[in-house]
């Protein structure tokens, strides 16, 4: 009878401490459920700092229990944050994180990890890591392209990627061939008037004035500002990026005093949605610093360049390509002004960037450094910096 008895003991003992440990990891779950859930909802209404917060307590839970599911979605959505804030080396690091725990844990989940490969693929593109970021876009379309069904709207996201890097590159027929595939994707999944598909049609716009089909690429803005009108509102970011599209549009047709307001309020609304000292302002700021130095108003320009370098420095470094751009365009504008010697240290700044000697911003740095050298007498100079390298 005894031992029945304490058999009996044993067991529910047994039954209680199982149920605690159900009961923990339950409670486990939810707290990481909790903190990852709270990020996303911080992340919807653009309280990027909360989001982050949240988002690091989610990754802490998720490390101390070892769920590899939960480390790799922490870690791509911290990634994600990262990017959004403009916080590029974080931004990396958090993501690369992401793909290799996704590609390890048993609970893979393709459409996040083709995601995460997407979103780490934009980062090293805007941070000017080309063949990183090409690697990654091709992982991305290969996961997702595997998955069964019709092409998933995720795909287009790579494609979009993928046509950036082209357009980067100057590849403008694959460029054209990535962003079409993606808009058709989109169309397929989404109503006519979804903002994802206005974000397509912008980057067929970029590619169109790339071409210089002008015509092509107003209608296709003109499309994108109708979709926008009925689905967003005045103040929203998408419609920043429509305004530089299409300022660009009037500058490459040198209609610079159409272009300028349209800067203007695309720099505001960056502002307001981002900070002052975001990356995405760098591109805005640099096209109106090209305006006023066009018309002549150096100062203004000058302001305008000035503050692009110290965002495009303090987010992606000296070394960073879009860097070089922001060095190189103030050069120019000293060369106008006859400051050659300020202007000889930064296509110097420039080149420094440029890894490659066949990149094509590279040899535009090279060849400007070459004239000012030939402006000042230094023909000698200016011979040897033009001269391949010796093998």
């Amino acid at each position: 009878m005894k031992k029945s008895f304490d058999a009996t003991i044993r067991f529910l003992a047994l039954t209680v401490l199982a149920a605690a440990s159900v009961a923990a990891l339950q409670a486990q779950v939810s707290r990481w459920d909790q903190a990852y859930g709270e990020a996303l909802e911080s992340r919807r209404g653009n309280r990027i700092e909360q989001a982050l917060e949240r988002c690091k307590v989610a990754l802490e839970i998720a490390s101390r229990d070892a769920n590899a599911r939960q480390i790799a979605s922490s870690s791509q959505l911290l990634g994600e944050l990262h990017a959004t804030a403009g916080q590029t080396a974080q931004a990396e690091s958090y993501l690369d994180q992401a793909v290799k725990v996704w590609a390890q844990t048993q609970q893979k989940n393709p459409l996040q990890w083709g995601s995460a490969w997407t979103s780490l693929g934009s980062v090293q593109l805007g941070s000017g890591k080309l063949i990183a970021s090409e690697k990654s876009f091709n992982r991305a379309i290969e996961i997702l392209g595997g998955i069964s069904g019709p092409e998933h709207p995720k795909l287009s996201s790579a494609l979009n990627g993928l046509g950036g890097l082209r357009l980067r590159q100057n590849r403008l027929a694959d460029a054209e061939a990535a962003f079409a595939r993606a808009l058709s994707i989109r169309e397929a999944a989404l109503n006519e008037n979804d903002p994802a598909i206005a974000a397509c049609l912008l980057n067929l716009a970029t590619v169109y004035t790339a071409q210089k089909q002008y015509d092509s690429a107003e209608k296709t803005i003109q499309r994108v500002q109708q979709i926008q009108s009925k689905t967003l509102g005045p103040k929203h970011p998408a419609l920043a990026k429509t305004y530089r599209s299409l300022a660009q549009l009037h500058v490459t047709r040198r209609q610079d005093e159409s272009a300028r307001p349209l800067l203007k309020q695309a720099i505001r609304i960056e502002e307001q949605h981002y900070g002052r000292n975001h990356p995405e302002l760098v591109e805005t700021l640099s096209l109106l610093g090209g305006l006023h130095k066009r018309s002549g108003e150096f100062d203004e320009a000058e302001a305008y360049y000035q503050r692009a370098i110290r965002i495009a420095e303090e987010h992606f470094g000296e070394n960073n390509a879009r860097t070089g751009t922001c060095y190189h365009n103030l050069g120019v504008l000293f060369v106008d002004q006859g400051l050659l010697a300020t202007a000889e240290k930064l296509f110097k700044k420039a080149i420094a960037t440029t890894a490659s000697p066949e990149a094509t911003t590279r040899k535009i740095y090279v060849e400007h450094l070459a004239a000012l050298y030939r402006s000042s007498g230094r023909s000698a100079e200016a011979e040897k910096l033009l001269s391949p390298p010796t093998p």
